[in-house]
């Protein structure tokens, strides 16, 4: 349904669209829901009637959201005949077209045309001083019999900084589709311009991001969009869970739909701590390791060691370039994008007052966790530097 003044003065016979009212009945213990109906009804003397059949004009019932068809017909008084019907003696409906039905009854007028009558003229006004690309044969001047439809052009202006979209008449707004009723009078119809605002995606005061941290498009007013989805901007340790928007102050879930107000949009990523299954593992020429689950930031607890190597002491366990041991706190520092979290097991010889002393196996058991993620091409670069070079 359209009704779509750009005014403040309210038109009486514009019809408002409301919530869908659901009529609940009970009898003997049970309930069912009854979706209402609405009555279309046209408007016409059927005795007046000179030709047509006014049998396919009568009313009848539907429910909200169904779609009203306008009989593939015409009515005739004489030579005066029907064009089409209206709502609002605004927009036009002509015979075989279709609109959804609104949330309470509707009755459609008859939109006359009289073959004798003078006709006027429908022109455009394309003269703005900083459009460009306006061909004079897109937008002719046109008469027309009062009562007949308009389908406005469907060409467009161009205008920097700005969109058109549809024509403006005595403030109603015609988009494509939309047919004009010809009144007893000229018409000129102005290009109806929605501006271009910037909209800003900013990752927040927060570190840890990976890439740019802002990132800015353009979308005119009126325009509903998708929103960035969680590719767009990503840091270490967290996932994006949404945008807080500074216009309404809500917050939008990545990829949901927006739209574009009249002024610039801020939207600040809402970050979600990711859960880790942090990996101790033995170093010990098996695959044995313990996991314990936490989120980005969190501190959990360093376990004991519960393996053994032949010939070595345990040591503690390593993360970079620390080596925790039993009891302590390991805050989790989240890893990049597609990484998990590993510390492994360091072992020494007994008695030994040297450096920690790492087995052959560290360079197999590294190459198992690049292969899961578990680590970064640098840090196995980094162990097979130091097992080499023993």
């Amino acid at each position: 349904m359209k009704f779509k003044s750009l005014t403040a003065v309210a038109v009486s016979a514009v019809i408002t669209l409301c919530s869908m009212s659901i009529c609940i009945v009970s009898e003997a213990e049970t309930t069912t829901e009854e979706q209402q109906t609405y009555t279309v009804s046209f408007n016409i003397d059927s005795e007046s009637i000179t030709d047509g059949d006014v049998s396919l004009f009568e009313s009848y019932e539907l429910e909200a959201g169904d779609y009203v068809e306008i009989p593939d017909a015409q009515l005739f008084i004489d030579s005066i005949y029907t064009s089409g019907w209206t709502l609002d003696g605004i927009y036009m409906y002509e015979p075989g077209d279709s609109f959804k039905m609104p949330e309470q009854d509707i009755v459609l007028e008859p939109v006359w045309v009289d073959p004798s009558s003078e006709r006027y003229t429908l022109s455009y006004d394309t003269s703005g001083e900083d459009y460009t690309d306006v061909k004079d044969e897109y937008f002719p001047s046109t008469s027309y019999l009062p009562g007949q439809a308009i389908s406005l052009s469907k060409y467009t202006i161009t205008r920097d900084g700005y969109t058109h979209m549809g024509w403006l008449y005595k403030g109603y707004l015609f988009s494509t589709g939309d047919k004009l009723i010809m009144p007893a009078e000229d018409v000129v119809v102005e290009p109806n311009w929605y501006k271009y605002y910037k909209i800003y995606y900013e990752a927040g005061d927060v570190d840890r991001i990976n890439g740019t941290s802002t990132f800015v498009y353009q979308r005119y007013e009126t325009n509903t969009f998708d929103l960035a989805n969680s590719s767009k901007i990503s840091r270490s340790g967290f996932t994006l869970s949404g945008w807080l928007c500074d216009y309404d102050g809500e917050v939008y879930a990545p990829g949901s739909y927006f739209t574009m107000p009249a002024s610039e949009v801020h939207f600040t990523a809402v970050w979600t701590a990711k859960t880790y299954t942090v990996v101790f593992s033995a170093n010990n020429g098996t695959s044995q390791s313990i996991k314990i689950s936490g989120e980005t930031d969190t501190a959990i607890t360093v376990p004991e060691c519960t393996f053994t190597y032949s010939g070595y002491e345990f040591a503690g366990w390593k993360y970079g370039d620390t080596i925790y041991q039993p009891g302590e706190e390991f805050v989790i520092p989240g890893a990049l994008p597609g990484l998990g979290i590993s510390l492994t097991a360091v072992w020494v010889e007994p008695g030994s007052d040297d450096d920690v002393v790492y087995d052959s196996f560290e360079l197999v058991v590294a190459r198992q966790q690049y292969a899961n993620g578990e680590i970064t091409a640098d840090e196995l670069t980094e162990v097979a530097d130091r097992v080499i070079g023993r």
